[in-house]
């Protein structure tokens, strides 16, 4: 389904909501799609899953619509975090469809996901035997920067009680170049 913007100051032409996302689709509605535009103004759908659709906006950061509790703990967690390895989250809110559902949004910057060499590096990283020396060396000796940055990235967000931030498709690189999780949850597994 697309939806046409009424006025817009660029010649961005639709609003960029597609069903399929899943949880998300049985709650958002045409009326809280507008609202959101209007507030926000949608340029591109960035991805989705089973809980959730990321929105690019027309200011450059990203608004999550997402129906996964541990993600929205996380995010309120996070938006108190001044310093960490972690997308800074602005907002996180709860709407409704005016029917009695609620659906939540995380409004946060937007980080680069990691391109296929990176996160292929970040993974074997994760996978590296560290008990067995020879084998974390020649990975430390081979990608001396990538093997600082992560271990760097990994240190620090181990002192944090969330999940999902040792996986690849959910750590990138924000505005300051920095390794972060943007996708985090509050379970940790």
């Amino acid at each position: 389904m697309r939806m046409y913007r009424i006025a817009m100051p660029l010649p961005l032409d639709d609003i960029p909501i597609e069903r399929g996302e899943e949880r998300v689709d049985y709650i958002l509605t045409d009326k809280m799609i507008e609202e959101l535009d209007k507030k926000f103004g949608f340029v591109e759908n960035i991805g989705s899953g089973l809980w959730g659709v990321a929105y690019r906006l027309a200011d450059g950061r990203v608004l999550k619509l997402t129906t996964d509790e541990d993600e929205v703990a996380a995010s309120t967690e996070i938006m108190n975090i001044k310093y960490g390895p972690f997308a800074k989250v602005y907002d996180v809110q709860e709407i409704s469809d005016g029917k009695g559902h609620m659906l939540n949004y995380i409004l946060k910057d937007y980080v680069q996901p990691l391109d296929e060499s990176m996160a292929d590096l970040f993974d074997i990283f994760q996978d590296l035997p560290f008990d067995r020396e020879s084998v974390v060396d020649e990975f430390r000796n081979s990608h001396p920067a990538e093997f600082k940055m992560f271990e760097d990235y990994t240190n620090d967000v181990l002192n944090y009680p969330f999940g999902d931030t040792l996986h690849s498709n959910n750590v990138g690189i924000d505005q300051n170049g920095q390794l972060v999780a943007f996708d985090p949850r509050t379970n940790r597994w």
